[in-house]
């Protein structure tokens, strides 16, 4: 048993460092904004059916990384957008847009499963794995690291303002909308970039591989928040990684313990219910 637990470590923290991006997306959302929101599932797929073609059109990284974060972004926004215009709740709106976006996939992708082996991936397919552990750790940190530096900045303030209360940022003379636009872009960004690497690194993509992924997200997130304490804007933004990896950690080992990839789902939702009760019992 410790040795598969050992043998599947690699593989947990780059699936731990490439899932963390869709953590921070949900944190977005769920922390930072305050709204419960479904659509970075969805773009967590459409990143990857995006750079899917782009790379079997032999597109350039740069280029393939652009389409993502317009492709991405856009529906993170238009989701925010028909939640405000039509006075509907975030999470039905991106239930609707959940459902929309399989068609997307299919209709971009032309399949429901489009394999990369003969594409140039971001990942070096002969290298050494510390070298594809760094290509993973730059596409977390640096984007993270920019989103720490717009928060600090008078928008960024205005933007977590807002999500606490809308009506203080009405007061400033800002408008709830736009903040709102900003909050769906990014979270589907950092989704749809994961999707992306995942694709690259499993070298395919597929119409349900994001399926379950924003409960897995959660999970992360909370693990994280539970390890860090995050009482800083630093160890908020920090958790989703620390948790994503150690989420990957812990379905290592009970897949070392006989258990089958199938009851991860079941482990999932059961964890982060036991996180939920936890964390009740410990606030009253």
């Amino acid at each position: 048993m410790l040795s598969i637990f050992l043998e599947l470590i690699p593989l947990s923290l780059m699936q731990g460092l490439i899932l963390s991006l869709p953590a921070t997306g949900i944190m977005i959302s769920f922390r930072l904004f305050n709204t419960a929101d479904l659509t970075p599932e969805g773009t967590f797929t459409l990143g990857a059916a995006i750079t899917g073609v782009c790379l079997t059109m032999e597109l350039s990284q740069p280029l393939t990384l652009l389409c993502v974060i317009i492709g991405c972004g856009s529906v993170g926004a238009l989701s925010r957008y028909i939640s405000h215009t039509l006075k509907i709740d975030p999470l039905l709106s991106g239930i609707i847009i959940l459902t929309m976006l399989f068609t997307v996939y299919l209709r971009i992708m032309g399949t429901s499963n489009l394999p990369l082996f003969d594409t140039q991936s971001l990942f070096l397919k002969n290298a050494e794995d510390s070298l594809n552990y760094v290509i993973a750790s730059a596409f977390v940190v640096l984007p993270l690291i920019t989103l720490y530096g717009y928060l600090k900045t008078y928008s960024g303030l205005i933007f977590l303002a807002t999500g606490k209360n809308q009506t203080l940022c009405k007061s400033y003379g800002f408008s709830p909308l736009s903040f709102g636009l900003i909050a769906g872009s990014l979270a589907s960004i950092f989704s749809g970039i994961g999707g992306s690497l995942m694709a690259q690194y499993q070298e395919f993509a597929d119409v349900n591989m994001g399926i379950g992924i924003l409960v897995q997200a959660l999970a992360s997130l909370m693990i994280g928040e539970v390890l860090l304490s995050p009482h800083t804007m630093l160890r908020q933004l920090i958790a989703p990684i620390i948790g994503s990896i150690a989420y990957q950690v812990i379905s290592a080992f009970i897949i070392s313990m006989g258990l089958t990839p199938t009851d991860l789902k079941l482990m999932t939702g059961v964890l982060v219910l036991t996180i939920i009760f936890i964390r009740r019992r410990q606030a009253t």
